[in-house]
């Protein structure tokens, strides 16, 4: 697959040329302490946030009315999803969740004008394309230059009480699960059976837990288990 945006590869929409593609580095939020003395300040912690993907190109169309119509389907590409997946071939290290945050405004084009769109990325990593999984109780080895996004599906054949899992010192406890699908979404911080929200039989001492590049010993107790899906991250 070539440069694509929701699924969709941008060839498939117009014939266009990328002539250039900016990835940012992430913009930083730090937080810092003011010293009494001076103007001067302590860094204390920071954040790696949002970055932004400028593609620059062309529509490779002589006829007037044509390349019209096919700028207005690159528009309604680029618009098409609030967040989707942004793949950018040349990276090789998997996708952006990105939204088109500026397009270009057809009422000021001129019919050979080149064609600047902007992506921002709500978080600064790469995801791999490709989930891994790997059946729980069980060390899991992840790589990435941060903790990975993960869920748990299992499949309940009888009630559960108080299944939990374990991870770096975290836990996730239900009072009660009845037979069905369960899915610990830990990205959205949900739990569901058979699609319902079961929420409130999460534990008062329960925590949604991460895992850190490296081995991790993922734990079960009183017949928790299922697969462990992950989706490792990169700067």
């Amino acid at each position: 697959m070539g440069f694509s945006f929701n699924g969709i590869d941008i060839l498939s929409v117009a014939p266009f040329e990328i002539m250039d593609v900016i990835v940012s580095a992430p913009s930083v939020n730090e937080s810092r302490i003011r010293l009494a003395a001076g103007n001067r300040s302590i860094l204390t912690d920071y954040q790696l946030q949002q970055r932004t993907i400028i593609i620059t190109g062309d529509v490779k169309e002589d006829d007037i009315q044509r390349r019209q119509e096919w700028v207005a389907s690159l528009l309604a590409w680029a618009t098409a999803a609030q967040e989707a997946a942004l793949i950018i071939p040349q990276e090789g290290r998997g996708y952006f969740l990105a939204t088109c945050t500026s397009f270009p405004d057809m009422s000021a084009l001129e019919w050979w004008s080149e064609l600047v769109f902007v992506f921002t990325a709500s978080e600064p990593y790469y995801r791999s394309l490709a989930d891994k999984q790997i059946a729980l109780p069980n060390n899991v080895q992840a790589q990435g230059s941060t903790s990975p996004i993960i869920r748990i599906e299992q499949m309940v054949a009888t009630t559960l009480s108080l299944p939990a899992w374990y991870a770096n010192g975290g836990m996730i406890q239900l009072a009660s699960v009845t037979p069905g699908k369960l899915v610990i979404d830990f990205e959205k911080q949900s739990i569901t059976l058979n699609g319902t929200s079961i929420q409130a039989a999460l534990s008062i001492d329960s925590r949604f837990w991460t895992l850190a590049p490296g081995i991790n010993a993922v734990t079960c107790a009183n017949g928790a288990g299922g697969t462990l899906f992950y989706t490792e991250r990169w700067l």
